[in-house]
């Protein structure tokens, strides 16, 4: 049948990293992928120099990852998951803390089955305060199809907050998603490709093509806004740059392009340099970005 798809958020995580992560020019954040221990992010935004210290702490079935945030406005962002796979494999309970926000800190349950056909499914409850917002989402199927719908309720106002529907297909390196959101108002479609590193005989034209340009991934995104009839264009693509960089590039329906490099200067190093600029504006000074991060 296929592996599982995931949670709900992990639908188009794909498309939404090749399209969006990184992009905002002088806000490039990223994170190695390295063992615990102690990371530093360093970015320039707007000519304001702003730093991030992040950890991980592990003990047993509990880990927490922490991360001050310093700058003009510093903050203290804490995750914490246990693991609570000797009640029901799957199951772990999640605790968001934001130091200076109560409004967004959050508790919930997360159930992800490594069975294919089994349900993940997130419940929150956000804001710690009299009057939360609870949260419920969940995804049904495999890698080859999926549904899914994210429901959330303000007992505040005693309105749905929040209430969306999605499915999505995947095959052989291809995920299409089409998600309605804001309550029906807004219908998304997505598409992302990534290309084999290693061609063979089952690779298609159209893979053996992009690896001929170093291109590793195609995306492209759609939104389409009943109420005001509006549509939102946007497609990217990702180049390997040999074993240590790659190229990220995007273009927008109204002529704003950007581009993300990213370089591994050592195995737990990182430079990443973004720049963005309006096509239809080219007198305009292109925004640039520089981030720097490490981990020990």
């Amino acid at each position: 049948m296929g592996k599982v798809p995931g949670l709900y958020s992990d639908i188009s995580k794909k498309t939404r990293d090749l399209l969006h992560k990184d992009h905002s020019s002088n806000t490039v954040k990223f994170r190695p992928d390295a063992p615990p221990g102690l990371a530093i992010t360093s970015s320039m935004k707007n000519g304001v120099y702003m730093s991030t210290i992040s950890t991980q702490l592990k003990e047993r079935n509990v880990t927490a990852d922490i991360n001050f945030k310093l700058g003009k406005h510093p903050n203290i962002f804490t995750n914490i998951v246990l693991d609570q796979r000797h009640l029901l494999p799957g199951l772990k309970a999640i605790c968001n803390f934001n130091a200076f926000e109560p409004k967004s800190q959050m508790i919930g349950l997360h159930y992800l089955h490594d069975c294919a056909g089994k349900p993940g499914i997130n419940a929150n409850i956000i804001g710690l305060t009299r009057t939360p917002i609870l949260n419920f989402s969940g995804l049904l199927g495999h890698n080859t199809a999926a549904l899914g719908t994210n429901v959330s309720f303000d007992t505040k106002t005693g309105k749905f907050a929040t209430c969306s529907a999605m499915i999505s297909f995947g095959y052989a390196g291809l995920i299409a998603s089409f998600n309605l959101n804001d309550k029906g108002n807004t219908l998304n479609a997505s598409y992302y490709h990534k290309v084999r590193g290693k061609l063979s005989k089952e690779t298609n034209i159209f893979q053996r093509a992009l690896a001929t340009l170093s291109i590793t991934a195609v995306g492209a995104e759609a939104t389409h806004k009943f109420s005001t009839t509006v549509n939102t264009i946007t497609i990217g693509m990702q180049f390997g740059l040999g074993r240590l960089t790659t190229l990220k590039a995007r273009v927008k329906h109204t002529g704003m392009a950007s581009v993300v490099m990213q370089t591994k200067w050592n195995r737990k190093s990182l430079i990443t340099t973004s720049a963005e600029v309006d096509i239809k504006a080219l007198n305009k000074t292109p925004k640039l970005g520089l981030a720097f991060s490490t981990r020990s």
